[in-house]
């Protein structure tokens, strides 16, 4: 098995080695994400963290395998309420992705009646984030510029205004859910993917509006694809780990599932028939109802 290290180049002085010669599933007991270079901007945090909450002597919280969020020490949120000092529609989000957020099955349902959350202490965050005024709609059902099906993470970021910026300008939104990768995969180089998430994430954190990044899918139509998908999700791990921003696994979620929890097509989220807000367990064998459930958690949690 090939060795290497996958490099991130972040412009002229940032650089984040990250070892990712045992990813790809074959080693489920790696530490994956760990920086060799800890000295990012912003990124470092104060010394005397929690080593239970995952907070090392001296450097970025890590982000361990096998857990469905990321962890929140109170230096991360600490760090996360700096950064949300700016003034932004606290009850408004933006999304930024491709079809699998396109997808009307995708978190619209929550602006209506059908929803079914099994129970869970969501309902606080449903009704706060119903209550957003999202340039006219509300932020659950907005149609956004940043998110166009086929698009890959270079995507929103061209032109001048880019469709991030038209978004970001049109809403002013605390919070940005963000998931790219599974048009990358197999299209794109790793390191120009991790490259543009990059820049996505930094230009939402400059503006204070807090990113919620999430691993992608399995690509079930393809196998060479599907290989490559753990290395991107390494890729997204590292660098909400790097940010100090919220990460949700949905790969690790939807790998227990049926099919995944995918449609026929083997790349696009299924939904339970009862509908995509139904949060109950049989409904939950449904991609898409999983990432709703995880998405609202996010929500709850940031």
């Amino acid at each position: 098995m090939r060795a290497w290290p996958l490099l991130f180049l972040l412009g002229c002085t940032e650089v984040v080695l990250v070892d990712a010669r045992r990813d790809a599933g074959r080693d489920a007991s790696f530490v994956d994400a760990a920086f060799e270079d800890t000295t990012l901007e912003d990124a470092s945090l104060p010394d005397g963290g929690d080593p239970d909450a995952g907070t090392p002597a001296s450097g970025p919280v890590l982000y361990p395998v096998g857990d469905r969020h990321s962890p929140i020490s109170a230096d991360l949120a600490s760090a996360l309420a700096a950064r949300a000092s700016m003034p932004r529609d606290e009850d408004v989000f933006m999304k930024v992705g491709d079809s699998i957020t396109v997808s009307t099955a995708f978190l619209h349902c929550f602006a209506g009646t059908n929803v079914d959350l099994d129970g869970r202490p969501l309902d606080a965050t449903l009704t706060h984030f119903r209550g957003g005024d999202a340039a006219g709609s509300s932020p659950f059902t907005r149609d956004s510029r940043a998110a166009v099906v086929g698009w890959s993470a270079n995507a929103p970021l061209a032109g001048d205004p880019s469709p991030l910026d038209q978004e970001h300008a049109a809403l002013d939104p605390r919070f940005a859910v963000v998931m790219y990768g599974t048009n990358d995969v197999g299209f794109r180089e790793t390191e120009a993917f991790a490259r543009d998430l990059w820049t996505i994430t930094d230009t939402l954190l400059a503006r204070g509006t807090i990113p919620l990044l999430s691993s992608i899918p399995p690509r079930d139509d393809s196998a060479s694809a599907d290989a490559k998908v753990p290395l991107y999700n390494l890729a997204v791990r590292a660098l909400a780990q790097g940010r100090g921003v919220p990460f949700v696994d949905y790969h690790r979620e939807l790998l227990p599932l049926a099919n995944h929890g995918l449609a026929g097509d083997g790349v696009h989220p299924q939904i339970a028939g009862s509908g995509g807000c139904v949060l109950t367990a049989d409904a939950l064998r449904q991609g898409y109802n999983v990432r709703n459930l995880l998405v609202l958690e996010q929500l709850d949690r940031a």
